[in-house]
């Protein structure tokens, strides 16, 4: 370093002299009168640890307990500002879902309107579809009816002929015959009266049972 020509020393007034370092110094002090330190890793572990001392602890516990307190308080404030923001936005939210309520509720009952129309007129149109069925069904059944009434005038009208003209056997009457050369009224006489016929032998021999409708009387 060479020579020096002045060399000046400062020193604190008494009762002034607790500065930082006189404190850490202060404090490996303590570690050394507490726990013994044989070799220079133990010192260093002393002087190391010594630095964690009260001051520290006093510090980091303080500053513990005031972050404890800023998330209190953070805690506080949240639950303030939002039952302030639930009070300011509820009648909104409570409002807001009255009015999706209310509108699903008219979609609900549109459709239910809508299916009931389209079921109405179904319904409608099946009414018209058997009314018209039942309006065929009475006119085929009057047709029915109509023609069953023919029949029966026809059936009475033959039944009245019949009772009107009977044809008793060995009886010489006038019969109808036909084929496919001649045809024509000719002199017959009966031979057997069946249910619903004659069987009558004709003036040439020939035999052939005939339907009341082919018989008449021999004119005199």
């Amino acid at each position: 370093m060479g020579h020096q020509g002045q060399i000046k020393l400062s020193f604190l007034m008494v009762g002034h002299t607790h500065e930082d370092v006189d404190q850490f110094f202060s404090r490996i002090s303590v570690k050394c009168h507490q726990q013994a330190a044989v070799t220079r890793p133990d010192l260093h572990q002393l002087i190391s640890t010594s630095a964690e001392n009260k001051r520290l602890r006093d510090k980091n516990e303080q500053l513990k307990k005031e972050n404890e307190r800023l998330k209190r308080q953070k805690r506080h404030q949240d639950v303030f500002e939002y039952a302030e923001d639930l009070e300011q936005t509820e009648p909104t939210v409570r409002k807001t879902y009255q009015r999706k309520v209310t509108a699903e509720v008219e979609v609900h009952l549109e459709e239910a309107h809508k299916k009931r129309r389209i079921q109405k007129e179904k319904e409608e149109r099946y009414i018209e579809l058997i009314d018209e069925i039942i309006r065929e069904d009475e006119a085929e059944t009057t047709e029915v009816t109509e023609a069953i009434e023919e029949d029966n005038e026809v059936v009475e009208n033959i039944q009245e002929v019949t009772n009107e003209v009977t044809f008793s056997k060995g009886e010489k009457i006038t019969a109808f015959w036909e084929d496919k050369n001649i045809s024509g009224w000719y002199p017959a006489v009966v031979l057997r009266v069946n249910k619903n016929s004659y069987y009558v032998r004709f003036f040439d021999g020939v035999k052939s049972s005939l339907k009341p409708k082919d018989i008449k009387k021999t004119a005199n």
